[in-house]
């Protein structure tokens, strides 16, 4: 029986892990920013001036992701699933993944304030556990993998 593959390419690993850990520094410095940085401006209380610049990297870093996902979507998912492993941690970081993108989706074009602070936390959150459920996923598929 030939050994199914499971791994991707070291370059795609870097961009994506690194691309993950910039919009993990963005979109946390600019929610912090956003929340408690406010700087004393001429005519008073100012949005910080990094914040247009951090949103727009988190943004095209959740692009980049977004290729990568779809990368991993069609070689690493459903040859995973076929093989039996690591399947809940692999469901789990899909969850994470697909509640990132909707939440993302729904911070860009909703509107009303009261329903965007729930999601703004709820992305915030969400965002800062993907690097946790990533980890878990691959640590768990390389240790099976030495068994």
């Amino acid at each position: 029986m030939n050994r199914i593959a499971l791994h991707f390419p070291r370059w795609a690993k870097a961009i994506l892990y690194g691309n993950i850990l910039l919009s993990l520094f963005t979109g946390s410095t600019w929610f912090a920013l956003h929340r408690w940085g406010q700087i004393e401006g001429e005519f008073g209380p100012e949005k910080h001036p990094l914040e247009p610049w951090l949103i727009k990297i988190h943004g095209a870093s959740a692009f980049l992701i977004l290729i990568g996902f779809g990368y991993l979507l069609a070689s690493h998912v459903h040859v995973g699933w076929r093989s039996r492993r690591n399947r809940v941690l692999g469901v789990t970081l899909l969850s994470t993944i697909c509640l990132l993108i909707f939440t993302g989706y729904l911070l860009y074009y909703a509107s009303a304030d009261g329903f965007r602070e729930g999601v703004s936390w709820t992305h915030l959150l969400t965002g800062l556990s993907l690097p946790v459920t990533l980890g878990l996923h691959v640590w768990w598929g390389h240790r099976r993998r030495k068994h």
